[in-house]
């Protein structure tokens, strides 16, 4: 019987839905077993106006890990990592990715580098270094933004062609499954695109993904989306690739996270039109675009692909 079980690393908060409030419940509904390590836990995501809780020192965050090692309970196929404001805690992970890889060869690490956006970094410079020397080599599948990428790769991504020789540098550093969620490349109005590439067995497939864009901001979509890859593209790698050439787990894991990630957000806005909050509450659009993600349970279960993987 499968048993598949996650150690996700990321944020918490008490409302809303961001780190592993957005990841668990998606890993829990497609049928994952999920250990959370919170590394902060806060009242609600930073954008609300007040913001308090605790951070998990890297000595906090270590010692938790030990405590599952010596009870014996790491027995985990899949490692998550989302938000890590800390540099020092990203090398304990460092050594947790080793720990859980020496148990489980076959164990699956997703990271999440959440660094920064459109070229705004929201963690210390010096956590940069430490992703991509020490824990990019350690990564099965990554799932950075385009500023992300840039930052992970050194190299600056101005048009496809860019895009194909920043997955070529990724794959050359041992990482066989590389997703760009966002860009701002290409960009025409309403419309976005994934950029994504696989090599498994020195056969490379690349393709993107483009989708309606939704007018509107919401928290925590990202770590949504971490979530889903993982799960998906566990459920997809049982499955025969064909010959096309974008046909492959992780292509058919993209187009369902992409149909699930649209529904979210689409019931998130139905929801938002009866919320019971005035507009003249000091978070009034934050608490309205909260995510929906307990009334998303059938769209996540049963995603409906419309949008197709495309070679570019």
């Amino acid at each position: 019987m499968e048993y598949p079980k996650v150690l996700s690393i990321q944020s918490h908060v008490v409302y809303g839905y961001v780190g592993n409030k957005s990841a668990v419940f998606p890993l829990q509904t497609l049928g994952f077993d999920v250990c959370p390590i919170n590394t902060v836990q806060f009242c609600t995501s930073t954008a609300y106006k007040v913001v308090k809780g605790t951070k998990l020192a890297p000595e906090d965050l270590r010692t938790v890990f030990e405590g599952l090692e010596d009870n014996e309970l790491l027995d985990f196929t899949h490692l998550l990592t989302g938000y890590i404001g800390n540099p020092d805690s990203l090398r304990v992970i460092a050594d947790i990715v080793k720990k859980l890889k020496s148990i489980n060869p076959d164990l699956t690490f997703v990271m999440d580098p959440v660094m920064g956006d459109y070229g705004r970094l929201y963690v210390p410079l010096e956590s940069v270094p430490v992703y991509k020397e020490v824990l990019l080599p350690l990564a099965d599948i990554i799932c950075p933004n385009q500023t992300e990428a840039e930052l992970l790769s050194g190299l600056t991504i101005k048009n496809e062609e860019d895009i194909k020789t920043v997955f070529e540098y990724f794959h050359s550093h041992g990482i066989p499954n590389v997703v760009i969620t966002s860009s701002n490349i290409n960009e025409k109005e309403g419309l976005m695109k994934t950029y994504a590439s696989s090599k498994i067995n020195e056969v490379t497939k690349t393709f993107q993904v483009q989708f309606p864009s939704i007018s509107a901001s919401f928290i925590g979509t990202g770590d949504v989306f971490a979530s889903l890859l993982l799960a998906y593209y566990h459920h997809e790698s049982k499955n025969t690739d064909t010959d096309s050439s974008t046909d492959c787990a992780l292509s058919r894991s993209i187009e369902k996270v992409i149909a699930t990630m649209q529904a979210i957000l689409q019931t998130t806005l139905e929801y938002s039109k009866v919320a019971k909050v005035t507009d003249d509450h000091p978070n009034a659009l934050l608490v309205k675009h909260d995510l929906k993600l307990i009334q998303s349970k059938k769209h996540i279960e049963n995603p409906k692909v419309i949008h197709k993987a495309q070679p570019f």
